[in-house]
């Protein structure tokens, strides 16, 4: 599906608001240790979704986006599987990465893309330089394969990939902010950001440190290439609440199934393996509606910035 009719449908969606957009977090393992997340921290967890239940989610939901996050989703034995499936049923999948593995990543979006026409964006977690991101991740090498993993992804030449760097906006990761925007200028691939926060029903991290990050600095080239990147650093700059559009257009998921309005509410809903994987109301507008969290994220920064454009300026 092309770019242009998945905006006819997202312009159609302003007018008849309903959930289109889920983010399925499909485990809590993650082979990075970055300063500011803790999601990995116990190894303690629920069962996460068998590859069976991911395509019963898949096969009884008409989304239009599906997001694919983790921890670090392709340290999944069946990534490249459940890629294909959510290729094959919807307009725009989305999948984060910290790109510790690129033969692997290569081969999974290779096979994903195979017999439909639809749009998949790898985001890319990359924090600095060399000595920055290595630092911030604590996993030597780490640099080296998520550059690897972009070099791979752009041989394969294909317009239906969009590949993302996205660039941790937090006192740890700026002095890395500069090489990053010029890393993806030279690269010609898209920058966006995410804002640090804290999260413990989910990135268990709300024990370590936290100062309220600065808005990174962006000039007139990387703000032209990455526009929908520009509004949202200016909104962060404004330091006014973004009311977002969780609930009412999206949802996030747990690896073991259980339905939020967002990573940052504390409330969980119910779990899809009790409705026959299928999502329902999450009748917590009025949750959302009070809440008062001064967060900008790209899980529902970017969605209310598309379904809700007014809200921005």
């Amino acid at each position: 599906m092309s770019l242009a009719k998945i905006g006819l449908l997202t312009l159609a969606r302003i007018f008849d608001p309903r959930l289109i957009r889920a983010t399925l977090a499909l485990t809590w393992r993650c082979d990075h240790r970055c300063l500011t997340c803790c999601i990995w921290h116990d190894g303690q967890h629920p069962a996460e979704l068998t590859t069976e239940e991911v395509a019963k989610f898949i096969e009884n939901n008409n989304l239009m986006w599906l997001a694919l996050t983790g921890g670090e989703s392709f340290l999944r034995t069946d990534i490249a599987e459940i890629l294909h499936m959510a290729m094959m049923k919807y307009a725009s999948v989305s999948i984060s990465t910290n790109g510790s593995q690129p033969g692997k990543i290569e081969q999974s979006v290779m096979y994903a893309l195979k017999g439909n026409d639809n749009i998949l964006s790898i985001n890319l977690s990359l924090d600095g330089d060399k000595a920055q991101h290595d630092k911030f991740t604590r996993r030597d090498g780490s640099f080296e394969r998520v550059t690897e993993t972009v070099d791979r992804l752009k041989a394969l030449n294909n317009k239906r990939v969009s590949i993302n760097i996205q660039n941790l906006v937090s006192p740890i990761t700026a002095d890395g902010w500069d090489w990053v925007q010029k890393y993806t200028l030279v690269k010609n691939i898209r920058l966006t950001y995410s804002i640090e926060m804290r999260a413990d029903s989910y990135y268990r991290n709300e024990d370590i440190p936290f100062v309220k990050p600065q808005m990174p600095p962006m000039g007139w080239k990387i703000s032209l290439q990455n526009p929908f990147t520009y509004l949202y650093i200016r909104k962060g700059r404004q330091n006014k609440h973004l009311k977002c559009v969780a609930s009412t257009y999206t949802v996030s998921i747990t690896p073991d199934g259980f339905t939020k309005p967002c990573w940052f509410l504390k409330k969980q809903c119910y779990n899809i393996r009790d409705t026959n994987y299928k999502l329902i109301s999450l009748d917590c507008k009025d949750l959302v509606d009070k809440c008062e969290m001064d967060c900008l994220t790209p899980c529902e920064g970017y969605p209310a910035m598309m379904l809700r454009p007014w809200r921005i300026l």
